[in-house]
């Protein structure tokens, strides 16, 4: 019987360069020489010591972003879209999608972090109304723990969680860093205080 498929997609040339946050995840550890990237919708997690390449697909727009967990065991990669916008996680090792949000945020993902021990996403979106949200991506809801709109106009286009504090979290934006703090009442935010010098320069 003839491939029903009039393009089988094997090896991918170039990267997303255009998006905020980055595509570019570095996957090495445990004796594995590996980095994920995206070329349009299509995640690729690269092999380069044997110089292989395992295509990630499910995503209908453009991958924006990607984050991977600090043993490099997940993955997750977030889309930007005007519809259909997801955030999915991946094995890393295996390629295979093992969780999906549909529609977290509206307009897609600007940026994407995962918290060290992989339980849980931070989200940044790309809406109109921008938020930030937090889930818990293994356990099956449909809903974040914790989520805020952000109300400052400078666009935020970076999230990372504190490494030692799964609960607190920073974002940034050209002009303005804020600091958040969430616990099962939500996401609470506030601005770091500038460093002042007693002495005149």
């Amino acid at each position: 019987m003839a491939d029903r498929n009039a393009l089988n997609l094997r090896w991918t040339f170039g990267f997303n360069m255009d998006s905020e946050a980055g595509t570019l995840v570095d996957l090495t550890a445990d004796g594995r020489r590996a980095v994920f990237f995206a070329v349009g919708h299509t995640g690729v997690i690269f092999d380069y010591e044997v110089r292989q390449q395992r295509l990630l697909q499910g995503h209908t727009n453009t991958i924006s972003c990607a984050a991977a967990s600090d043993d490099k065991k997940w993955l997750t990669t977030g889309d930007i879209g005007e519809k259909d916008t997801m955030i999915v996680v991946w094995n890393a090792r295996t390629g295979v999608p093992v969780r999906t949000i549909f529609d977290a945020h509206p307009g897609g993902i600007i940026c994407l972090d995962m918290t060290p021990d992989a339980m849980y996403i931070a989200a940044l979106g790309a809406g109109p109304v921008q938020n930030l949200s937090v889930w818990e991506w293994t356990v099956q809801k449909d809903d974040p723990v914790a989520s805020s709109e952000i109300t400052t106009r400078d666009l935020q286009h970076c999230v990372r969680f504190r490494r030692d504090e799964k609960a607190e979290l920073v974002t940034n934006g050209v002009n303005r860093t804020i600091f958040w703090n969430w616990e099962a009442s939500g996401l609470k935010y506030g601005a770091a205080r500038p460093l002042r010098n007693q002495t005149p320069f």
